[in-house]
């Protein structure tokens, strides 16, 4: 996309299922609190069709894989969960079992409270 709009996006599951207009730096904003994720579409004026937001690369998401997430924790991640999924790897060791099975429920309660952060396969494992 060679030219991006300024004005006029358009975000959600499609056509009928809309939500603004927004500016572009609204719909950044957007992305970054988690409301706009990379399987969300968008559109502007002048632009042919809807997308995936993945494909808008002025909206900073990159289309990664979800195993390469596993290993290198990328977007909001829940530190908890993240801890939580170390101790899981580690219940080998006295003790990291249970801190892992409280990180883990700490994890949890972190990611309902906070549904920008991802790291649930961590925090239940």
């Amino acid at each position: 996309m060679s030219m991006v709009p300024q004005d006029g996006w358009y975000y959600g599951t499609g056509p009928s299922n809309r939500q603004g207009p927004v500016t572009l730096i609204e719909l950044q904003d957007l992305v970054r609190q988690g409301v706009v994720r990379g399987d969300t579409q968008v559109w502007a004026t002048g632009l042919p069709r809807w997308a995936r937001a993945t494909e808008v690369p002025t909206l900073g998401l990159q289309n990664t894989d979800a195993g390469l997430n596993v290993l290198i924790p990328m977007g909001p991640q829940s530190v908890l969960a993240i801890l939580a999924g170390y101790c899981g790897l580690l219940t080998f060791l006295p003790g990291v079992g249970l801190a892992g099975f409280v990180l883990g429920m700490l994890a949890l309660r972190d990611l309902r409270a906070n549904r920008q952060k991802r790291g649930m396969g961590r925090g239940v494992r």
